[in-house]
């Protein structure tokens, strides 16, 4: 399966403002929708922090301080980030690539084995004929 790398593809969009802590809500936009291996490593990695992730879609959302400085580090943070979950992501592929290799392989050695007895049990006599005489 190729992987095509999944990046912010945009500027975020202001979606809400907190008055009460002064925070915005960024959506960034990303180029695809992610698998949500994907998506679960990118919110997890940060989960019980004061900053956090959500993917929603083809959008990854965060509450930032309501200031250009803050916005511009959370665009960086997302793209360190985004880049990260794709390692992860790529890892987990080459990992199931591997682990379908190995059930192939297993599969294939099983029916080796098989038609090997098969083989084995064709070449066994035929019984003769056991008719026995009448009494």
């Amino acid at each position: 399966m190729e992987w095509k790398p999944i990046r912010r593809s945009g500027v975020p969009e202001v979606r809400d403002v907190d008055e009460g802590s002064d925070r915005a809500l960024l959506a960034f936009p990303l180029s695809d929708v992610p698998p949500r291996e994907w998506a679960a490593h990118l919110e997890d990695q940060f989960r019980g922090e004061p900053y956090q992730y959500t993917v929603q879609s083809r959008y990854v959302l965060v509450w930032s301080q309501r200031d250009q400085d803050s916005f511009t580090a959370w665009g960086s943070n997302v793209d360190r980030d985004a880049k990260a979950a794709d390692e992860y992501y790529r890892s987990l592929l080459a990992d199931r690539e591997r682990e379908r290799e190995a059930r192939a392989e297993a599969e294939r050695q099983h029916q080796e084995k098989l038609n090997e007895a098969r083989g084995w049990a064709q070449g066994l006599e035929p019984p003769k004929d056991n008719q026995t005489e009448p009494d």
